[in-house]
């Protein structure tokens, strides 16, 4: 499975992009350092959409206040039991690859 976002490449840093990975939201993260991140965006406690909240340098889930790690994905505080998936990210000339790790 993959995800080809064309003009993603353009996204400004501190943003983010949602996006189908298949059936499943995700998101694609430009962080201000110009890394790029791409997760999963189902909450790992009970499926709600989570969603990036770049002045709190977190991803949030308001269902129940599960709270990630926006670098890593790592589950951080809240209900959560684990991570968010992580994608691999591929940034080309024009678009941005996202695959399976």
């Amino acid at each position: 499975t993959q995800a080809v976002l064309d003009g993603a490449d353009k996204l400004p840093p501190g943003s983010s992009l949602m996006f189908k990975f298949g059936t499943t939201p995700a998101m694609l993260i430009h962080h201000l350092d110009g890394s790029w991140v791409a997760l999963g965006a189902v909450c790992t406690h009970l499926a709600c959409t989570v969603s990036y909240e770049p002045e709190q340098s977190r991803i949030y889930c308001a269902c129940h206040g599960g709270v990630y790690d926006p670098k890593t994905g790592d589950n951080v505080a809240g209900p959560p039991p684990k991570p968010l998936t992580r994608y691999n990210v591929e940034v080309q000339d024009g678009r941005i690859l996202v695959t399976k790790a």
